[in-house]
């Protein structure tokens, strides 16, 4: 068995200032053929590596009450690395949980892609307005590759200002109010 240690920092409940904290955590392998899995926290979190990919993957219960999992990447080929973000994922998603906030963060993108689905399936149902074509388009063509990796909850008010820069460069022509007001309700659909 590893000894690992692991610092976080989250912040505190009361206070909302952030704290320091740290931990010991063992990495003890499960008993398996594949030597490349290993749990943490009791058991709660576990670490392992599939067979054509060099990073750690890990799973762990995201509504503790309920069982759902969370699958996700590491992105980290050393074990030690890879069980220091896995522990933080899981903190992170145990914290969130307590204040009543959603567990997983999705980005953007993620978001954009489920909006245009939908979009798309109201107008091939017949039960979309016209508009939902140029709604897709400008999510596509301009919201996902400006803010495609951004979480949505982090979007600030300089980020819509640098977006608005960005998309009058890229547009180079004057804006109509029509065409202003049609990216303002794509935003508001996503």
């Amino acid at each position: 068995m590893k000894q690992t240690q692991v610092s976080y920092r989250i912040p505190d409940a009361i206070t909302h200032q952030p704290y320091q904290a740290s931990f010991k955590t063992t990495l003890k392998a499960l008993p398996s053929a594949e030597s490349h899995i290993h749990t943490l926290r009791d058991g709660e979190v576990v670490l392992y590596k599939r067979e054509r990919s060099r990073v750690s993957q890990c799973k762990y219960k995201y509504k503790f009450f309920t069982g759902a999992l969370v699958r996700v990447s590491t992105r980290k080929t050393n074990r030690d690395y890879a069980a220091q973000v896995v522990c933080d994922l899981y903190d992170e998603a145990r914290y969130r949980e307590r204040m009543g906030l959603t567990p997983v963060q999705k980005t953007f993108a993620e978001i954009a892609r489920i909006t245009v689905e939908e979009l798309q399936r109201d107008l091939a149902a017949g039960t979309g307005k016209k508009i939902y074509v140029d709604y897709c388009q400008i999510i596509n063509k301009y919201f996902v590759p400006f803010f495609g990796e951004r979480h949505l909850h982090n979007i600030r008010h300089d980020n819509i200002a640098k977006f608005e820069r960005w998309r009058n460069d890229k547009m180079q022509h004057k804006r109509k109010s029509s065409t202003l007001m049609n990216f303002a309700r794509a935003f508001n659909r996503v």
